[in-house]
């Protein structure tokens, strides 16, 4: 679905740069991707470990999957800040041991045994908390294209439907959200012409 030139037509890169990779590791399609990583030596912050690196552009498809257009919408869309806080909530009780979920309860346990404490548990679970946050709270509608779509500010992706099938863009080849978003809704339009 994602080929070669409609990569290189979307971004304008060199090709000597490309490196294809399809990952297939887990059986079901599902999980599978296809990833084109351009080494064009682009400088990004990255804000969770307060460091500038080099980082390579990208194109990925993934989570291609059936799905229904109510839970696409449902999965698929700024959640509340009340929302974000029940959850909060429900990860701090299972960090905590007080979770009424036996398997949570159980795994909290498990990373005991292994000697993690729950001071680290805890300071790993804000840090994921905050991520999660983040990135739920970044769905921003697209209008237009497929049934529905989504682009994520935070995390730059597009997520798409289209006859009860889901597919994910994930496209960081710029600083500029703007610019990220742009060539998504460019490689999208090519993919839903293929499906056609």
């Amino acid at each position: 679905l994602l080929t070669e030139d409609m990569v290189l037509s979307a971004t304008s890169f060199d090709k000597a740069k490309l490196d294809l990779r399809y990952n297939k590791a887990l059986k079901n399609p599902e999980y599978h991707s296809v990833s084109y990583r351009f080494k064009n030596k682009r400088k990004a912050f990255i804000e969770q470990i307060g460091v500038t690196t080099e980082v390579p552009d990208a194109v990925v498809l993934n989570a291609i999957k059936p799905m229904s257009l109510n839970h696409f919408r449902d999965t698929y869309r700024a959640v509340t800040q009340q929302e974000t806080d029940v959850a909060n909530q429900k990860i701090d009780e299972v960090v905590e041991g007080k979770s009424t979920e036996k398997d949570a309860n159980d795994k909290i346990e498990e990373l005991g045994k292994m000697g993690v404490d729950k001071k680290t548990t805890k300071s790993v679970t804000d840090v994921m908390k905050g991520t999660f946050a983040n990135v739920a709270k970044s769905y921003v509608a697209v209008d237009g294209l497929a049934d529905a779509a989504t682009w994520n500010t935070f995390a730059n992706t597009l997520n798409v439907i289209t006859n009860g099938v889901h597919f994910e863009l994930n496209v960081e080849i710029s600083a500029d959200n703007a610019d990220n978003k742009k060539v998504a809704i460019a490689i999208a339009n090519k993919i839903l012409a293929v499906c056609k």
